[in-house]
């Protein structure tokens, strides 16, 4: 069964994807209210504010992702960044321990950094924290991650319009934690509010998946939510919503369990099927 991580990008940065946010919109009230729902939440250098929160909250695991690392000083300037930002994530968020640290810059250059594969393994060693990540958004940095046992939580783009990744490497990813992100791709498969060169694109999936909908009598944010949740091998879905009755009904899709095999296998003939339009690095 798929866990769920509450991830606070969209909650930090109201400009953040395609959703708009609810007029009022309390973020205090919102964390506590969502907090019945979820214990483990993302947060990020670039989730700014966010921490104040979090920090609210007494039964929760954080997730972190570090930024702005210093990959061209030297061994000892990178290894104290490091120790600086562990301290300040566990005092500003209130944690004894850090579960999860992602490198937030996915770069090859950072990930084969000899420099900091060291430092991560003197983290790892002196148990300060107990499991690395990254955010995985080419093939080529897949590729590698996949070798490299350090980093033993994986983020892919999986949702109902690209699972390209998940499907191809299924096997290679055994041993590995696998979390899906981007489930509505930044909300562009639920919101009309689309305006760059792939609209085009993301329009035509839109109108298959209005006829998919149809012909299943299932909704399209259904649909889309429950193709990930029935997706097997998976351990994590991350989600970002900032309104409180999309969260009630996304945990309401996860409740109603798999859609049926046909189901899911029509949908992966155009899910599992690789697409420049939806890597959002490549929407400007």
């Amino acid at each position: 069964m798929v866990k769920l991580i509450y991830g606070l990008a969209k909650f930090s940065n109201k400009n953040y994807g395609f959703g708009s946010r609810p007029k009022n919109f309390n973020k205090k009230n919102f964390l506590v209210y969502i907090s019945k729902y979820f214990n483990i939440f993302e947060c990020a250098d670039r989730y700014i504010g966010s921490s104040k929160y979090i920090s609210l909250l007494k039964k929760k695991k954080v997730h972190f992702k570090i930024d702005k690392i210093p990959f061209n000083k030297s061994k000892k300037e990178i290894l104290n960044y490091f120790l600086k930002k562990i301290q300040l994530y566990k005092s500003n968020h209130k944690v004894k321990k850090i579960e999860v640290l992602y490198i937030h810059q996915n770069d090859l250059k950072i990930l084969r950094n000899t420099k900091i594969l060291n430092t991560l393994n003197i983290l790892k060693n002196k148990k300060l924290v107990k499991n690395f990540g990254v955010s995985i958004y080419s093939e080529r940095e897949l590729l590698y991650v996949l070798k490299n046992r350090i980093f033993t939580y994986i983020q892919l783009p999986i949702n109902i319009a690209d699972s390209y990744y998940f499907t191809k490497y299924r096997n290679k990813l055994k041993g590995k934690i696998i979390i899906a992100r981007s489930l509505v791709l930044q909300g562009t498969l639920l919101s009309n509010k689309i305006n760059f060169k792939f609209k085009k694109q993301i329009a035509n999936f839109r109108k298959y998946l209005n006829t998919i909908s149809y012909e299943n009598k299932i909704s399209k944010e259904e649909l889309i939510y429950r193709y990930v949740f029935s997706l097997k091998n998976l351990n994590y879905a991350l989600i970002g919503s900032i309104n409180k009755e999309n969260i009630k009904k996304i945990f309401n899709y996860k409740k109603k369990g798999s859609l049926n095999k046909k189901l899911i296998n029509k949908l992966n003939e155009i899910s599992t099927i690789k697409k420049n339009w939806s890597n959002p690095k490549k929407w400007n």
